[in-house]
């Protein structure tokens, strides 16, 4: 008895419908611009994986193709983020400037990501 309830309820309407997957997506995406901030969080990854997390939708509001060069463009920012300070550091030294241009394109990249998760939201409820 306790079995058949808890079978209802983990494969019930609301558990796998589209809100779930927006809601486990938009923390993720928090996570990605935290990671623009603080060092420790890889802002990028988190980003992507919130658009991924909407591609489990039932109605997935991205193409194939838009996945495949998000993707790419979160591999290649993040081998920018390991190479360019290593070459900054060794042309100029640790200069705040840099540091803020470093900080400034990864917000720009996972900001992207954002407005690309929050237009994917309005069109799957328009």
């Amino acid at each position: 008895m306790v079995a058949e309830i808890t079978m209802k309820l983990a494969w019930s309407e609301f558990i796998w419908s589209g809100k779930i997957w927006i809601i486990i997506g938009a923390v993720f995406m928090i996570l990605g611009l935290l990671g623009c901030f603080v060092k420790k969080i890889p802002g990028t990854p988190f980003g992507l994986a919130g658009l991924l997390m909407l591609q489990l939708m039932n109605e997935p509001p991205f193409y194939t193709f838009q996945i495949l060069i998000l993707s790419a463009i979160t591999l290649v920012v993040i081998s920018v983020d390991y190479v360019a300070p290593a070459i900054a550091e060794k042309q100029f030294g640790k200069t705040k400037p840099g540091i803020i241009i470093s900080n400034i394109v990864k917000f720009a990249v996972v900001g992207y990501m954002a407005y690309l998760f929050v237009m994917a939201i309005m069109q799957a409820h328009a």
